[in-house]
């Protein structure tokens, strides 16, 4: 049975705790948090979903995944260096999220030559308090563009 991911009617509640570390909230100011959905590749035996978390307080993303037939989320521990996250300015003080979105781009266009032109592949975006716009390539260790690329 193929469930689409990105239906709200079939979406439920996972009680998390805190998903996201973040900065103390300046004065006055409010907790503002992004989400976006990374969905994977669903004719893949291992269809996985990706849920993208950011705060306006905090520098760094986190990645949630759910399993397809799976109820509960799970927090992915990434690797040093293989987060998304806003980087530092020139004083190295951390800078802050301000928007996340995931683009979808032919396979072609993202330099992956060896695969069907048919299949898109996400990539999920940040900008941050500096004006600055970055792209991330999530990309499996072991299933490579297939995990994602989408048809």
């Amino acid at each position: 049975d193929d469930v689409d991911p990105l239906n709200s009617s079939l979406w439920s509640w996972s009680e998390m705790g805190d998903v996201v570390p973040f900065f103390s909230v300046p004065k006055g100011g409010h907790h503002a948090f992004h989400t976006t959905l990374l969905p994977g590749n669903r004719s893949s035996t291992t269809s996985t979903t990706l849920l993208l978390v950011g705060c306006n307080v905090a520098s760094e993303v986190a990645v949630l995944s759910r399993q397809q037939g799976d109820d509960e989320w799970a927090m992915l521990d990434l690797m040093e260096g293989n987060q998304m996250a806003c980087p530092t300015d020139e004083e190295d003080e951390f800078l802050f999220l301000m928007g996340l979105t995931v683009v979808l781009l032919p396979l072609r266009l993202a330099g992956v030559n060896h695969y069907d032109n048919n299949f898109c592949y996400p990539f999920s975006m940040l900008t941050s308090t500096d004006g600055s716009l970055m792209g991330f390539a999530p990309y499996h260790r072991i299933l490579g563009e297939r995990f994602l690329a989408r048809p």
